[in-house]
């Protein structure tokens, strides 16, 4: 059962205060208060391409691939090579370590559905990228005594 309020769970927490503060107090307040444990989330049917992931990092990398998304990602090589080939899919904790690297490009590449948010931040990001190489290439042009 769930406490009504946040008041009850503060009223479990204080009771486990009341004693010594140690973990296994905490613990044994929070069993005793017969909070619910969590429910298994319902499925948003979130999935990764494997195929367009591996598309995607064949893109960005298209020479020595495995070495080099591990390298940016900070994940085995023979890992990523697992992936390129779809023999496995990446763990939760490298698809966090992929997009940490690759941005919300990634998501918006092999993840469907696609967020509403990634694709946003995706494009913003594109943007950026846009108006960088925009600015490079206008600083070039005025090297070599264009406009």
């Amino acid at each position: 059962m769930m406490p009504s309020s946040p008041s009850s769970l503060l009223e479990v927490l204080m009771s486990a205060c009341s004693s010594p503060i140690s973990l296994s107090n905490i613990r044994a307040s929070l069993s005793a208060s017969a909070l619910p444990r969590p429910r298994a989330a319902r499925s948003a049917q979130i999935a990764v391409d494997l195929p367009r992931l591996a598309a995607f990092l064949r893109d960005r990398h298209p020479v020595d691939t495995a070495k080099r998304v591990a390298a940016d990602a900070g994940v085995p090589s023979r890992t990523v090579a697992n992936w390129l080939v779809s023999d496995a899919a990446p763990t939760f904790q490298h698809t966090m370590r992929l997009v940490a690297a690759y941005g919300p490009a990634l998501i918006v590449a092999c993840v469907t559905p696609v967020p509403g948010w990634a694709g946003e931040a995706a494009r913003a990001e594109r943007k950026r990228a846009i108006e960088a190489e925009l600015a490079r290439l206008a600083g070039e042009l005025a090297e070599v005594g264009g406009v």
